[in-house]
């Protein structure tokens, strides 16, 4: 069996595992082709997305998820100021990217009424999803370097604000087949000059995923909610140099 239906089996096994869950969804490839998966499947789920009114995560998940008839709820992050004091309080981490990223995910966790809830985290660091990988001769070694710190920071992170509201956190790209798999894909089914996380958008379309979103890029989670724009308005709001300053001020 070639390598890529290898995957594609491996990674619907680990997805369709989950069931009666929360997905954590943006709109972008990585989350759209897990709710493709636990649909095809007849897995009963629903699609949270958190962010800002009128940010591209909300105004792109919604279109994908009346597209591909997913239940759909859409969780407003709510006043910034709590919102920054509660990621802080949650993860003990105050740096501008730990809570940009917290932010919208501990929106979308306090709405969801399942007792699991699934993210696409680790599909960046298998696929060579970041512009740093056009950067470097030898991009297994940058998804080690990237999955180790996903294991070590990211997952804590994330499991301390599903842990807040009672959640299990689940990550099928992270299981242990998919990653043995994953890394056994030459680059020239990761990455080109013109499109990064080549074989996952392939395996989306034979899931179903409409093409323009196999084929879009979507940004990170802290600037596609727009916490990160509104984190930076509240800094300048209450007189600090930057985010970090006030941030380190809480």
């Amino acid at each position: 069996m070639e390598l890529k239906e290898q995957l594609k089996q491996s990674l619907v096994s680990s997805i369709t595992a989950i069931s009666n869950c929360a997905v954590l969804f943006s709109g972008g490839v990585d989350s759209t082709l897990i709710a493709a998966a636990l649909k095809s499947s007849g897995k009963k789920f629903t699609c949270y997305t958190a962010g800002f009114p009128g940010s591209d995560d909300m105004e792109q998940a919604s279109h994908v998820a009346l597209e591909m008839a997913f239940d759909h709820v859409l969780c407003e992050i709510g006043d910034m100021e709590q919102a920054v004091h509660l990621a802080i309080e949650t993860t003990g981490l105050r740096d501008p990217v730990n809570v940009g990223i917290s932010i919208p995910l501990l929106a979308a966790c306090s709405q969801v009424k399942e007792k699991v809830v699934a993210t696409g985290m680790g599909a960046d660091e298998l696929f060579a999803g970041y512009s740093k990988f056009k950067c470097v001769k030898d991009i297994d070694s940058l998804s080690w370097k990237l999955l180790e710190k996903v294991q070590k920071e990211d997952l804590a992170r994330d499991r301390a604000i599903a842990s807040h509201f009672g959640l299990e956190l689940r990550t099928p790209y992270l299981d242990i087949d998919v990653i043995r798999i994953a890394m056994q894909l030459p680059e020239s089914m990761k990455i080109s000059e013109a499109q990064n996380k080549i074989v996952l958008r392939e395996i989306a379309g034979e899931l179903s995923v409409p093409e323009d979103v196999c084929g879009s890029r979507k940004r990170a989670a802290q600037y596609g909610s727009g916490a990160m724009k509104k984190l930076k308005k509240l800094a300048k709001s209450r007189r600090f140099k930057s985010t970090t300053d006030y941030l380190n001020s809480i």
